[in-house]
This record gives structure tokens, C-alpha cells and sequence, in this order.
């Protein structure tokens, strides 16, 4: 097969990019445990955001509904979302550990 192809100074290719890009990106290892909390948080929420396009693709190839029947389901997700946002409910359940 052949032997990698090599960087500067006869180092792999594969270690110099690793070595790059150490330098490029900060130590994140310091940061305060909030920061994580809340990085966590974030990215939960946002996959969760993702998995309504799914969805659409569940209800139509596995349980079995045409597009208009998915679009109402998705569409009536939307509603009840948009209702619980505006009615202050999630602000609601979220006070009980402190103001909102």
C-alpha cells in the first residue's frame, strides 16, 4: 500500500492537520460548569427543533398517511407550540424553581 503521506519535518500529514488545528482552537477544557450546562441544553433543544422534518418522513413511509393528513399533524404540532409559547405556560412551570 505505501507509507502516508507526510507533512512538514517528515511528520504524517494526518498528525501536522492535528497539530493545526489544536493551534487554531481554543482550550475548551476550562470553561465553568454552566457553560457546559447551558452548551448541553442548547444542543438538545436544537436537535429537538430538527426532528419535525423526521417526522414528516415517519408519518408518511411508516404509519402510512398521505402528505396533506402529515402536513395537519405537523401543522397542528405548530399550533399547539406556538399556543403554549404565547399563553406563558413553559414561564408557568419554569417559576416554580424562581421568578420567570
Amino acid at each position: 500500500m505505501g507509507r502516508p503521506a507526510e507533512g512538514a519535518g517528515g511528520v504524517p500529514a494526518t498528525a501536522t492537520a492535528l497539530l493545526t488545528l489544536r493551534r487554531l482552537v481554543p482550550d475548551f477544557g476550562g470553561l465553568p460548569r454552566p457553560f457546559w450546562v447551558l452548551f448541553g441544553g442548547t444542543l438538545v433543544n436544537r436537535v429537538g427543533g430538527f426532528v419535525i422534518v423526521f417526522l414528516a418522513i415517519y408519518l408518511t413511509e411508516v404509519r402510512g398517511l398521505n402528505a396533506a393528513q402529515a402536513g395537519a399533524v405537523i401543522s397542528a404540532y405548530g399550533l399547539g407550540a406556538m399556543g403554549a409559547a404565547r399563553s406563558g405556560a413553559p414561564c408557568r412551570i419554569a417559576s416554580v424553581a424562581g421568578p420567570c
